[in-house]
């Protein structure tokens, strides 16, 4: 394969930072599901689609549909709790231009990247900011959201393309763009970063070093198992890596797991019986 043909995503990277292993797996070799993620798969199954769901009634909500038909719709109590929360805090915000689900491109160097954004938001003062939906049971640390490769891939990819989508937006200003996390399950977790041109410079140099490790292991096709063997119990290629047979459960996802926002092809999957 040419190093050239891989578009990145962050969660692309972020499976490469979690286990190389399972990148290789999942990108390059396109291995199909061996393992079951997750148990009890209904419940899962149930939780995924409520994600989904969610960022659809978000995106209906934000391109103008009319609030009464969009609630008219919801037969879930928990995502109409979700989904008016999420109501209150958009109206408690001054976007006056606002794109939802949005794909942009951008190169560096010789590498291509992608991200598809839940919302980016200008307020009447000029300021820019990304807002991530995120539907997952537990928020968590603080710490841990700046250190996704998220956060430094969104903000990327928008800083390079800013002032074609936001002529009015002043890259220099020290709060020029924002990038915030939240939970319609926890409506009061919010965490929220800015991004300048200084952080933007050292942003792009960590990045290109990091592309350019990946490169090198694309080269040699030498990837590592994860040392992290709380991931096994939630990755779908455990199996392969003789690494267990036995998913991981629910109850044991906390908000510091990548897994917690683990998002399953349940098409992929044996068929399941309800009744079991």
């Amino acid at each position: 394969m040419e190093i050239d043909q891989l578009v990145y995503s962050a969660s692309m990277l972020q499976d490469y930072m979690d286990c190389q292993r399972r990148f290789e797996l999942k990108y390059i070799r396109k291995q199909s599901w061996p393992s079951i993620p997750v148990e009890p798969v209904l419940e899962m199954e149930a939780l995924v689609a409520r994600g989904r769901q969610f960022h659809s009634l978000a995106h209906q909500f934000l391109a103008g549909l009319p609030l009464p038909a969009i609630n008219d719709a919801i037969n879930d109590p928990m995502l109409k709790k979700g989904f008016s929360r999420f109501v209150d805090f958009s109206y408690e915000r001054s976007w006056i231009l606002k794109l939802s689900e949005i794909k942009i491109n951008a190169n560096l160097e010789r590498h291509h990247l992608i991200a598809v954004y839940d919302l980016i938001a200008q307020t009447d003062d000029g300021q820019v900011s990304i807002f991530d939906w995120k539907t997952a049971m537990h928020p968590p640390r603080k710490d841990f959201l700046k250190l996704k490769m998220q956060s430094s891939i969104y903000p990327f990819i928008l800083f390079e393309n800013l002032q074609s989508l936001f002529p009015s937006a002043d890259q220099h200003q020290h709060c020029a763009l924002s990038m915030t996390y939240w939970y319609p399950a926890y409506p009061d977790f919010i965490f929220s970063f800015n991004y300048d041109q200084e952080t933007h410079q050292e942003n792009r140099d960590s990045l290109i070093s990091f592309l350019d490790a990946v490169d090198s292991r694309l080269q040699s096709m030498q990837f590592n198992k994860t040392d992290n063997l709380k991931q096994c119990k939630y990755c779908q290629y455990r199996s392969l890596c003789d690494r267990g047979i036995e998913a991981g459960t629910i109850d044991g996802l906390d908000g510091d797991s990548i897994a917690d926002e683990i998002m399953i092809d349940f098409n992929a999957l044996p068929e399941i019986d309800a009744d079991i």
